[in-house]
């Protein structure tokens, strides 16, 4: 599947709640460089007052304003009720953001960006000067390709310079990119030969004359044999999430989140099951910490409607570990265990009671290594998260 190609909108946005159900049937086939953590964070999704009963696809934020595609030609107060579904999705939208998150009063992004074809992503520099695109080849709908264009407020059409960026040969889509908070990367999806399958995602420098750099693989902890799109970087540049339809998976484009850190990725943590449905959900948005915004087609298969959600942490992030022999099974006590987290800092140096336990209280989302060093015994190391319960670390004797 191809960059998301939305059919048509209303211009008139109605303001019905919408019921959005989630389901919970999840796939086979969990793999080592997945884990499916759902413990310890719940996510409240509603509807964000934007939807009607044809599409919108959420992209990014834009000076405290959200942007969504659409195929929407008139006037906001004029309705296109019996207008074409499959025209192409060629218009950028801005809207306001109230206090509670929820969307409204549509207005034109930019008449300089209308394409003919469809449109695609948009990330954004961090003074949110330059504009990276993607649109639809004129040729074939199978391939996107990516442009930039600088911002200047004194000229009528605000967006200038509008140029191709030649990152991938012409046979190849490069879609969804997103900009690094410090405006020194670009990652995007591309199915370029050499990846693991499908689209994956890549990294590249943004270069000082303004081209793209290399494209390099995020590696198999993020990338599958299907397809990932639409990445995320959070604010702190330490989480990177994205949609995938591999890894531990509920069904379609499931959110996943993998840890970042020097350019590497942890394992793939998918959001759980108050987040993900059998259904797709794509373009994770995260304007605070806990609130942001996805597209999914939950509520109906070939209609994409935006939601609104909020992250809450619950109090179920304690977990027991017990220290034991290999072979028998027998716990070890006053056993010295430390704790780091995924950007390997230490969080705990615990020792194991009489009955070779500790106890200690994880992050959701998170994955945490644990190294035991003790004599007699050879060194141990594994990593665990909330997901994993009842585990028992096993030391070998030393011959």
């Amino acid at each position: 599947m191809n960059q998301l190609k939305p059919l048509a909108i209303l211009l008139f946005f109605g303001m019905t709640l919408l019921s959005y159900s989630q389901k919970s049937k999840t796939k086979d086939g969990k793999n080592s460089n997945t884990s499916s953590y759902s413990k310890g964070i719940f996510y409240s999704l509603s509807d964000s007052k934007i939807n009607t009963e044809l599409n919108e696809i959420g992209v990014t934020f834009f000076r405290n304003k959200y942007i969504f595609l659409s195929n929407k030609k008139r006037r906001i107060i004029e309705a296109t009720k019996g207008a074409p579904i499959k025209e192409p999705n060629n218009f950028m939208y801005v809207l306001n953001i109230d206090e509670s998150g929820d969307l409204s009063f549509p207005l034109l992004f930019s008449q300089k960006l209308i394409s003919e074809n469809n449109q695609g992503s948009v990330g954004f520099s961090p003074d949110q000067k330059i504009i990276y695109f993607t649109k639809e080849n004129a040729k074939d709908s199978n391939i996107y390709t990516l442009h930039k264009a600088d911002f200047d407020e004194k000229n009528p059409d605000r967006w200038i310079n509008l140029t191709e960026l030649k990152v991938v040969p012409s046979e190849f889509s490069i879609e969804t990119p997103c900009i690094s908070p410090d405006g020194k990367k670009i990652y995007v999806a591309s199915n370029i030969p050499g990846g693991y399958g499908g689209f994956d995602l890549y990294e590249a420098p943004i270069l000082k004359d303004g081209s793209i750099g290399k494209l390099v693989n995020l590696g198999a902890k993020v990338n599958t044999s299907t397809d990932e799109k639409y990445p995320f970087l959070s604010s702190d540049n330490k989480h990177l999430y994205y949609s995938s339809k591999g890894h531990a998976n509920l069904g379609g484009y499931d959110v996943f989140r993998s840890s970042h850190k020097n350019g590497d990725f942890s394992r793939a943590v998918n959001l759980g099951k108050s987040f993900n449905s059998e259904s797709d959900e794509i373009a994770f948005a995260m304007g605070t910490k806990t609130t942001g915004y996805v597209t999914t087609n939950r509520k109906q298969k070939d209609n994409f409607d935006i939601l609104k959600f909020e992250a809450k942490k619950q109090n179920n992030t304690q977990q027991t570990y017990t220290v034991v022999k290999e072979q028998s099974k027998a716990a070890l006590p006053n056993v010295v265990v430390v704790v780091k987290n995924e950007f390997n800092k230490m969080v705990a140096v615990l020792k194991t009671d009489a009955n070779g336990e500790i106890k200690f209280n994880l992050e959701p989302l998170s994955e945490y290594t644990i190294a035991i060093n003790t004599a007699g015994y050879e060194a141990y190391n594994t990593q665990i998260s909330l997901d994993d319960e009842n585990i028992d670390f096993n030391l070998k004797k030393i011959k």
